[in-house]
């Protein structure tokens, strides 16, 4: 429990835990400190950061800290992910940035659609912030916002165990608990259930990329109608899949990057398309 509600403070405590080889989760109300300092306490610059949470920043408030990093420490944040916001809390034009940082968005109904549709867009964050608005009022009763429409526990559990398989995550983060309403523990038993999985997840890690390229195999698909060549990596460990993208001497990278992708992803390019997969990653990069 960190006193000090200074942002300076919480960067320091998350930094030395990191340091330790400690992986932090987080448990808070919506104070903005904790996830601006779990952002900065990656200390690196392009870092990947993902909210899941029933809305978009707003551009008109100031003090989402989406928006704060987004202004202040902008040559740190390289990308973000959004997941499980609903359109009547957003607006056309919402996102700061988009078209600069090729942000990763899946709104409410397509992760109830097909949840596995998450997993690449978190396997790929280094920060994770979940936010307990993103549950049905029912399922998650003490937060701040209550809505009588989102996630399921069971959906946010799958989320949670997805983030703790990611050899990329560095901290979770729960935010939104308001303890004072929480009159029959529901919501306080909810969150124990998202750090179980997230554990869970945690020690079923299969150590692929980016920990090693072992045990993957290369697969290259030729886009003639584009132009290009493709090169998807598959684990054999885990069976995920990435794509490739080259590096480039324009931005000093002379290492190939991967970037966490679906098998779907790979069976579009074998049948000439790019896909909106495919396409944001290369226009992330290029």
């Amino acid at each position: 429990n960190l006193k000090d509600k200074e942002t300076s403070s919480a960067i320091k405590a998350l930094s030395a835990i990191q340091k330790a080889g400690i992986l932090p989760i987080i448990i808070g109300g919506e104070n903005k400190v904790w996830p601006i300092a779990q952002f900065l306490s990656l200390q690196k610059k392009r870092g990947n950061l993902l909210r899941i949470s029933e809305s978009l920043p707003q551009p008109v408030d100031e003090f989402d800290y989406i928006n704060i990093i987004s202004r202040e420490y902008a040559d740190q944040l390289f990308h973000l992910g959004h997941l499980g916001h609903q359109g009547h809390f957003s607006f056309p034009g919402q996102l700061i940035g988009e078209d600069r940082f090729s942000y990763d968005i899946l709104r409410l109904g397509e992760i109830k659609t097909r949840i596995e549709k998450a997993e690449p867009v978190i396997r790929d964050a280094e920060v994770c912030c979940l936010h307990l608005d993103v549950l049905k009022h029912c399922d998650a009763p003490a937060v701040e916002n209550p809505n009588p429409s989102g996630l399921f526990s069971e959906d946010v559990a799958q989320l949670c165990r997805y983030a703790g398989l990611s050899d990329k995550s560095r901290s979770f983060g729960i935010y939104g608990f308001r303890p004072e309403n929480d009159t029959d523990g529901v919501t306080a038993h909810l969150i124990a259930q998202c750090i179980w999985y997230f554990i869970d997840g945690f020690f079923r890690r299969k150590a692929d990329f980016p920990v090693s390229v072992a045990d993957m195999t290369e697969y290259m698909v030729d886009l003639k109608s584009y132009g290009i060549v493709i090169t998807f990596w598959k684990s054999e460990k885990s069976g995920r899949w990435w794509i490739q993208v080259p590096g480039d001497a324009d931005r000093k990278d002379d290492k190939n990057i991967l970037v966490p992708c679906m098998y779907e992803d790979y069976q579009l390019a074998c049948r000439g398309e790019m896909g909106n997969r495919i396409t944001a990653v290369f226009r992330r990069f290029w």
